[in-house]
C-alpha cells in the first residue's frame, strides 16, 4: 500500500511550503514507508498564503529600481508567471 501526501508543489527554493507536509515526507522517508506525493498544480481558489506572496513578490518584480533581488526574481520564471497570473485574474485593468 502506498500513501498519498497531498501537498502544495515545492516553491521559492523549499521542498514543501508546508512545515507540516515537509515533517511528515521527513517521517515517512525515514521509516521506509512507501509514499506518493500528490502535488496541487491548477490553480484554484487563492489562499492568504497567495495574497501574501503575491503582494511582496509584485512589489520586487514591479520596482522602478534595479536591484539584486529584482534581477534574480526575473530569471525565476514560474515566479514570473505566478505574478502574470494573480495580475491578470484579479486585477485586470493593471495588466494593460
Amino acid at each position: 500500500m502506498t500513501i498519498k501526501l497531498y501537498q502544495f508543489a515545492p516553491a521559492f527554493g523549499l521542498p514543501n511550503a508546508s512545515s507540516f507536509c515537509l515533517k511528515l515526507e521527513t517521517y515517512l522517508r525515514m521509516m521506509d514507508l512507501p509514499f506518493e506525493p500528490v502535488y496541487k498544480t491548477e490553480m484554484g481558489n487563492p489562499t492568504t498564503l497567495d495574497a501574501s506572496a503575491y503582494g511582496i513578490l509584485a512589489n520586487i518584480l514591479g520596482s522602478p529600481f534595479d536591484s539584486p533581488l529584482k534581477e534574480r526574481a526575473r530569471q525565476l520564471n514560474n515566479i514570473v508567471a505566478y505574478c502574470d497570473r494573480m495580475r491578470d485574474r484579479y486585477y485586470p485593468i493593471s495588466a494593460s
